[in-house]
């Protein structure tokens, strides 16, 4: 099992000897206009491409930090892998790409799919703002606006992954809070972590995915995993910074976290006699 993160919550995975990318966003202002947010450690295009082309493209959700039009634009005209979201995402995909004839393949919560022989993918629903009817009411505002083109794609719901293959499970949590992280025993567990953000109607901070103390809370009661991934928290949305080696201390022995390096495969080799995960970069 192979990892690799490229800023915000854009991870790829290498597994059954097939790649796959979850929400890559990867663009910059110019792709949009000033209201971007860009994921200041995304790699470029052509150098992505180059180490970590992808089979599949997941996408748990609506929001331009995961469902970067553009990005997915330049890989459905280019690799044209197979893209894997919610009715609505692959809808979107559809509608705003018809030219490209992009693979969709739906998926909606508690549904599984199988990829490849040996490699499948299950979907959870996850509890985040602004998705579910809330999400496509939002969404249905920004069509046809091209002064806020990829702000809000689609609504849907939040999903988060689990993926299968080679005897090993992965977890994605996608942009969850802590109720909407299901009691599962995997592997690795890749979650989404970050501060508070700016309400864009009150413009007031507020919390709308796990932050430190609830990572640890779903390790803990919910996640049976010895080895944690945090990502997302670099992104330039959240307005505080998560104290890592705070979560490292609460999970004490009962977990290793692992802090990956920027667009750099890393394998995780399994446990050590030590009982941690094992580690090598790549």
């Amino acid at each position: 099992m192979e990892l690799a993160w490229h800023g915000g919550p854009s991870v790829s995975l290498r597994l059954a000897d097939r790649v796959l990318v979850i929400d890559p966003t990867f663009s910059t202002p110019d792709d949009y206009g000033p209201w971007f947010q860009p994921n200041r450690n995304a790699p470029a295009f052509g150098a992505y491409l180059g180490e970590f082309r992808p089979d599949f493209v997941l996408i748990t959700h609506g929001h331009f930090d995961h469902f970067d039009l553009e990005t997915v634009r330049k890989l459905a005209e280019g690799p044209r892998p197979r893209f894997i979201g919610s009715p609505e995402v692959v809808a979107a995909i559809s509608r705003h790409f018809a030219k490209a004839h992009p693979a969709v393949m739906a998926i909606l919560p508690g549904e599984g799919m199988q990829l490849h022989p040996g490699l499948s993918v299950q979907a959870h629903e996850a509890v985040h703002w602004l998705t579910g009817e809330a999400g496509s009411e939002v969404a249905a505002r920004f069509e046809g606006r091209p002064d806020r083109w990829g702000v809000m794609p689609c609504g849907g719901p939040m999903l988060s992954f689990v993926v299968r293959g080679d005897g090993l499970d992965v977890y994605f949590s996608g942009d969850t809070e802590l109720a909407g992280v299901p009691e599962l025993a995997v592997a690795v567990a890749v979650m989404n972590v970050g501060g508070p953000v700016r309400d864009p109607v009150s413009k007031q901070p507020v919390k709308c995915i796990l932050d430190g103390t609830d990572l640890v809370q779903a390790v803990r009661g919910r996640l049976r995993t010895r080895t944690l991934v945090p990502v997302h928290h670099d992104h330039p949305v959240f307005l505080e910074a998560v104290d890592l080696d705070a979560v490292q201390g609460m999970l004490g022995d009962t977990c290793r976290l692992v802090r990956l390096p920027f667009n750099r495969w890393v394998q995780l080799d399994g446990m050590s006699e030590e009982g941690d995960p094992c580690t090598r970069c790549c």
